[in-house]
């Protein structure tokens, strides 16, 4: 409809130019209008379509092209793979052997000071395939620099970490860490964890009273040795004690029997005691604290005793 009526009113002046010069004044009349006029059709005339096709072919027309946008970035988008810092052992000193043989790939490693402080000089790694790859560090790790950290010439598996580092006292330590993907076999060593402290919780002692066995021993008249039978039924104990009652008493050799068959045998005892002195013996553990006889010996049991000797007792708590 716009165009007909522009078309009509273009070629009325034509004709009208072609009989009679134009005035100029005329001229700018008749353009003002011609403008106008199409301005207020064009917005009269709301009802109105548009309609656009396109065709693209490449080669055999059998699939649509995929058209890119590479107006902000000129490198095709690659898809990260997203990994982990993953604990390669508890907290050590000193120089390291780190055996790892585990399924995770590993591009990144990291020295991580613990506590006080660690010279750390060269570190090699060695992956599963064989090779390996050394590493100069020859820093500290420590409160100012509490980390040191460097990539690996790939993403790998690592089989061991061998590090050579010392320790400035004996409070340094470290620990080490990769970066990589998650584990597919084989578990990792756990995250150190602090020990939690525990206050100790008090515990009375336990009373166990002394119970005598033999009082007024002496070895006059005798080969040498004194048997004292001990009763079952007083209960287990954990220490004999011989204390010097009067005069000079040699005690050589003890002997103990317990109920369950195990003897222990004290031979090189030598000890002379004095009145009020003592002599206690811890009893193994082996014969269950149930003693049957305690045998003490002055000599070596066969030659007799001709002579006075002092008295001592036999107890057990």
């Amino acid at each position: 409809m716009l165009a007909s009526e522009l078309h009509y009113l273009l070629s009325k002046l034509a004709g009208f130019s072609q009989r009679k010069k134009p005035n100029m004044s005329n001229l700018k009349t008749i353009i003002a209008t011609l403008i106008l006029g199409s301005s207020s059709v064009a917005l009269a005339d709301t009802n109105f379509s548009f309609k656009a096709s396109a065709h693209t072919s490449w080669g055999t027309p059998t699939t649509v092209p995929t058209v890119r946008d590479h107006r902000f970035s000129t490198t095709a988008y690659r898809p990260m793979v997203r990994g982990t810092w993953i604990s390669l052992a508890e907290p050590m000193s000193g120089n390291a052997h780190l055996r790892l043989q585990s399924q995770a790939q590993l591009n990144q490693i990291r020295i991580q000071s613990a506590s006080g402080a660690s010279y750390i000089s060269h570190v090699s790694v060695r992956f599963m395939d064989g090779t390996r790859q050394s590493i100069t560090l020859n820093k500290w790790v420590d409160g100012r620099n509490p980390m040191l950290q460097f990539s690996l010439d790939r993403s790998a598996r690592v089989d061991r970490i061998l590090i050579q580092g010392s320790a400035h006292g004996r409070r340094g330590s470290y620990q080490v860490f990769g970066y990589g993907t998650r584990m597919a076999e084989a578990p990792m060593p756990p995250v150190y964890q602090p020990p939690v402290y525990q206050p100790p919780v008090f515990q009375p002692p336990i009373y166990q009273p002394t119970v005598t066995l033999a009082a007024g021993l002496n070895f006059f008249g005798t080969t040498g040795r004194k048997f004292v039978a001990v009763d079952q039924n007083l209960g287990r104990f954990s220490t004999i004690r011989v204390q010097g009652l009067s005069g000079h008493t040699r005690i050589q050799r003890i002997e103990v029997r317990f109920a369950n068959g195990y003897e222990q045998t004290l031979d090189a005892v030598n000890r002379t005691l004095l009145p009020g002195q003592v002599l206690d013996i811890p009893l193994d553990a082996a014969g269950g604290s149930l003693m049957r006889q305690i045998s003490v010996f002055t000599n070596d049991g066969y030659t007799p005793v001709q002579t006075l000797t002092g008295e001592v007792s036999v107890s057990a708590f």
